[in-house]
């Protein structure tokens, strides 16, 4: 019984299962994609280098305004010296300033070039000092005060004859006398109208402060103002000013700098927020209490568009990141908008304006910070879509080009002649060509009539053909090789064809001819095969008066070797990109015609993560991650465009011809662009992108001279590197002149930790009942003259990310020098600093114990309160110190972030009061019950307490008398290189004491 079977066609089962195919591939794809959240990692790493932008900026302005702006001690000291000196020649005190004119004015007139000083040193635009006393009322009733008012508009330049400063306030005697032009708007005194106008709260919050804090420092009772103008007409500034405090406590003035809003300006460029110029810096001081923020200034045109017409007041939304909410509509915003927002601490702890929390915000608008990731979002799913379409119409089309010729063999059998010789033609499916070689061989006869000429060219081991044609005849004889050797199907079997047929067989391809490698004996023919590849013919002509004579001979593989000896000359044969040599020929070319190059731009890019991907994957890989990158650069590069591999992972790229650099950077948008959206199939990684940092040097505004826009583009390049990678950055003439600093002191730090460059100094810390040394303190001092303390040292250390370095160092160093010592008892401790948020490695801590682990028991490690600690890290160090017997301080007690908190969090086993609670204690009731209270609570939690910064015999009696454990100051000794006894004078004073 024969079986009944139900017939398909080839075409619909090609379609069920390659449709299948893609379905599923499709799926996969999409299901990785948002899976693996790389799109939503995308708007993290947008939010992420935008926070860290504005943390870059405010650490730099917020160094400015306390380190450099309001560092006004050494003038402070200054004029409260010429002060006394001129009191003491007069015979008068602080509190006659003000009410005797005279002596004001020759006070002021010798302090005068200390304020100029001032001005000049803090690189300000404006400085003051207004003098205190009994006020005298003008006829509006406005409060009148001496002082002197000095304004430089550009503080960058400097003028040795000072005539590029104005004074906006001095008596007339004085102007006279400092040759100095006065500015428009001069007045001899200052006038103060009103008690709680704007314009006197520069004066008026110091004096009050220092009135109601009699026994605090004057820097800690410095002021920041809001803007104001200092007259109608003038330009509106911010002032740090602080009170002068005479030695018996006699307030006697306002010393300050100002900063004009406009120079202030310059310090914040909004355009290196994003690429889009629509974003906005804003200086702010946060409402108490409420979630506004009032501006100071701004840079860039958002906040000006949102805000114009109102209070300006920036009101917080919902949080959206740490550090991050959106701004509240004010009715101006079309997009949502976003603010992060750093805080800059101008005042320290319980400062009488702390309550002032100045901050420095970012603005942007969702659509330019999160936009990347929305763009890949819509991207993404139009992929799906197009590949879709495209796996579709190619399932279609392989369906098509593979049943129409297996259709078209059936036709063909069909119409068979019997009293022809069978031919078929090749439909390129193996099988059934197969089947069409096997009937023509069956239905074909063998007749071989070859010349001897034929087989000569037979015999030959390269292919070779010939044909001959005598003059006046109607036939072309040829070889059996000849048109097989020019790619043209000629029916086998014939040798003879007529002279018309010949030439209609050889005319078609005398276009193929090479004019450069051809002459008129030898023509040379550039062919390409059915498969796409190139083969070189070469055809040589023998004429005579009868005959005509052709040889042909494939010349491919001598063209190839000739081609690539020439190629790997010239080009790298990992990416078929130019190599150093032909791409300086090249630049050198286009240098020599500089009328074609117009405006151009070198880039010098260097690929990111390739070190990552050869350590973790293997070279094979980074060799693939190198050639995606060049696939990446071709796509993305112009006609007018010279792209090369300059070494390993370091591309240069040279674009010309264009009108303007607006031009020229839209092609590097988009080459850029093709970077970012090129990936690499990894194991386990399906789409790792492509990332690569660059820097653009432009011909002719950066230089005209080749070598030039190299370093030029090279470091823009390095800048990029150092900062945020992954971008392309344009060459900054300004960051080039001042990096120099940076590069320098980069290579010191370098030098530093390479050659141990550093010392460790020791003070004694002493027993407070028997005087003997208790142990000492390891101070880290550098060696070099262009690091000269330990806070740069450790400033540079954290830009460059090298703090476990100068940890590192600290343990190892101090322990040496420690255990270097002669004559230590041996219960003598060693009490270093730590960093807060470092902790050696394994590794290390394996070497220490190796080293010094008899040691280790004397080691008191002092964790610090300058700022806050990973918890982690202080749990590590003090598990490893307990492990070996040693133990842990708290240093700087009062004068860090914790305080209490921070007791109680680390369990110290020595609390080190600070040194700005003991001075002066025996002066100060509040603080002896602040050390009271301290050793107290130290008592009560078996800790024991250390007096620091002990500078006098009445400190160091207090200290004792309160209770204190151990003391330390330079009272006791210095800090040296070697262990130096306690003075017998000292020593007899504590034991006296004990008596």
């Amino acid at each position: 019984m024969k079986g009944k079977f139900r017939q398909s066609s080839i075409g619909a089962r090609m379609l069920l299962v390659m449709g299948v195919v893609l379905l599923l591939q499709t799926g996969l794809i999409t299901g990785s994609i948002i899976g693996s959240g790389a799109i939503e990692r995308l708007s993290e790493n947008s939010y992420d280098i935008f926070n860290q932008k504005i943390i870059t900026r405010k650490n730099y302005l917020e160094y400015e305004m306390i380190s450099r702006w309001s560092n006004l001690t050494e003038a402070e000291q200054k004029i409260e010296a010429h002060f006394s000196r001129v009191l003491e020649k007069n015979n008068a005190g602080f509190d006659e300033i003000e009410t005797n004119s005279d002596l004001a004015v020759e006070l002021l007139r010798n302090s005068a070039e200390d304020v100029i000083e001032l001005l000049r040193r803090n690189s300000v635009t404006g400085a003051f000092l207004v003098l205190e006393g009994s006020p005298a009322v003008d006829d509006n009733g406005g409060t009148v005060k001496n002082g002197l008012y000095f304004r430089d508009m550009d503080p960058s330049s400097t003028s040795q004859d000072n005539s590029d400063i104005l004074i906006e306030r001095a008596p007339t005697a004085i102007t006279k006398e400092l040759g100095i032009p006065m500015d428009s708007e001069w007045h001899p005194v200052f006038l103060f109208s009103g008690e709680n106008d704007q314009r006197n709260l520069f004066y008026q919050n110091p004096i009050r402060a220092a009135q109601s804090y009699p026994e605090a420092e004057p820097k800690e009772l410095g002021y920041w103002s809001k803007p104001f103008y200092l007259d109608e007409r003038s330009v509106p500034v911010i002032t740090y000013s602080m009170p002068l405090r005479a030695p018996d406590g006699t307030v006697y003035g306002v010393l300050g700098v100002e900063i004009t809003l406009d120079y202030l300006s310059k310090l914040l460029p909004y355009t290196e927020l994003s690429e889009e110029t629509n974003v906005s810096y804003v200086l702010a001081v946060r409402q108490p209490d409420f979630n506004q923020y009032v501006p100071v200034m701004s840079t860039g045109p958002l906040y000006t568009y949102l805000y114009s017409g109102g209070d300006g007041v920036l009101t917080a939304g919902e949080p959206v990141r740490e550090n991050c909410f959106s701004l509240v509509d004010n009715g101006n915003f079309t997009d949502t908008t976003y603010a992060c927002v750093q805080q800059m601490k101008l005042y320290n702890n319980n400062a009488p304006f702390e309550n002032d929390q100045w901050v420095l915000m970012g603005v942007i608008e969702n659509r330019y910070l999160f936009g990347a990731a929305d763009s890949a979002r819509t991207t993404f799913f139009l992929a799906v879509a197009l590949t879709l379409l495209i796996g579709a119409a190619s399932i279609f089309l392989t369906i098509r080009s593979t049943t129409h010729p297996i259709q078209s063999l059936v036709n063909q059998v069909r119409g068979l002649n019997p009293r022809q010789p069978v031919r078929f033609q090749r439909i390129h499916i193996r099988e059934f060509d197969e089947l069409t070689n096997a009937i023509e061989t069956l239905g074909e006869e063998v007749a071989d009539s070859a010349s001897k000429l034929s087989q000569i060219v037979e015999m030959a081991s390269f292919p070779l053909g010939a044909f001959e044609y005598t003059i006046g005849g109607r036939e072309v004889y040829f070889t059996t090789n000849f048109f097989k050797i020019f790619l043209i199907r000629q029916e086998k079997g014939l040798q003879y064809l007529p002279l018309d047929r010949f030439k209609e067989l050889m005319l078609p391809i005398a276009e193929y001819i090479d004019p450069a490698l051809s002459t008129d004996k030898v023509k040379t023919f550039r062919l390409t095969d059915s498969q796409g590849s190139i083969v070189w013919v070469r055809l040589k002509l023998i004429d005579s008066e009868q005959h005509m004579l052709g040889i042909a001979e494939d010349v491919t593989q001598e063209m190839v070797e000739k081609q690539k000896i020439e190629y790997e000359r010239d080009y790298d044969l990992l990416t078929n990109l130019l190599n150093r040599r032909a791409f300086h020929s090249r630049m050198r070319q286009l240098f020599q015609n500089r009328s074609r190059m117009k405006v151009a731009a070198l880039i010098m890019m260097d690929l990111d993560n390739l070190k990552y991907i050869n350590d973790t994957f293997g070279h094979d890989y980074g060799d693939q991650y190198i050639r995606a990158a060049a696939n990446a650069l071709r796509i993305g590069s112009p006609e007018n465009a010279v792209i090369s591999r300059m070494s390993g992972d370091e591309f240069y790229l040279f674009l010309y011809g264009y009108d303007s650099e607006d031009q020229a950077r839209e092609r590097i948008d988009r080459l850029q662009k093709s970077i970012q959206t090129s990936t690499l199939e990894l194991p386990n990684r399906p789409s790792f992108r492509i990332r690569a940092s660059a820097g653009v040097a432009w011909y002719p505004k950066d230089s005209e001279s080749y070598e030039q826009l190299i370093r030029y583009a090279d470091f823009a390049m390095y800048s990029v590197k150092n900062m945020t990678k992954g971008r392309f950055a344009e060459f900054n003439i300004t960051d080039y002149e001042k990096s120099a600093y940076l590069l320098h002191n980069s290579e010191e730090l370098n030098r530093l930790i390479e050659e141990e460059l550093l010392d460790y100094y020791f003070q004694p810390i002493v027993n407070a009942r028997t005087g003997q040394v208790f142990g000492y303190e390891a101070l880290m001092r550098p060696r070099l003259t262009s690091l000269e303390t330990p806070l740069e040292v450790l400033s540079l250390a954290k830009s460059q990310g090298k703090l476990y370095q100068i940890e590192r160092l600290t343990w190892f160093l101090a322990l040496k020098s420690f255990t270097g010592f002669k004559n230590i008892p041996p219960d003598c401790r060693l009490f270093i600093n730590s960093i807060a948020n470092q902790g050696l490695s394994e590794s290390d801590e394996k070497a220490l114990e190796a080293q010094y682990g008899p040691y280790l028991g004397s080691l008191v490690v002092e964790l610090t309160e300058e700022e806050e600690r990973v918890e982690s890290y202080t749990r590590k160090k003090i598990s490893f110190l307990k492990r070996h017997g040693g133990q842990v301080a708290l240093d700087d007690f009062g004068a860090g972030y914790n305080g209490e908190v921070s007791l109680l969090a680390v369990r110290p086993d020595f609390i080190k009061v600070d040194l700005s609670i003991v001075r002066n204690c025996h002066q100060d009731k509040n603080r002896q019950e602040m050390i009271s209270n301290i050793i107290s609570f130290a008592r009560k939690n078996n800790s024991l307490v250390i007096a620091e910064g002990v500078q006098s015999r009445e400190e160091m009696d207090t200290v004792i008398s309160l209770g204190v454990d151990y003391l330390q100051g330079y009272y006791l000794g210095v800090p040296s290189l070697t262990s130096q006894p306690i003075p017998d004078k000292i020593l007899k004073e504590i034991t006296s004491r004990s008596r």
